[in-house]
């Protein structure tokens, strides 16, 4: 199953860290569906959880 999504925190670390940890499950899951389509609002959390990231850089 796809990884949850849980409220960040206000350290940047462990938003690194979580991100880290959550981009990681998401390749497996992704990679688990093989040549079934991935759903868009999945993609979509991914970027806008890095784009979250980056921004408070």
């Amino acid at each position: 199953p796809w990884p949850q999504v849980i409220i960040w925190l206000n350290d940047i670390r462990k938003h690194v860290i979580y991100l880290s940890d959550y981009l990681k499950k998401a390749l497996i899951y992704i990679d688990s569906v093989e040549d079934q389509p991935v759903l868009k609002p999945l993609i979509k959390t991914i970027i806008a959880a890095i784009s979250v990231l980056i921004t408070k850089f």
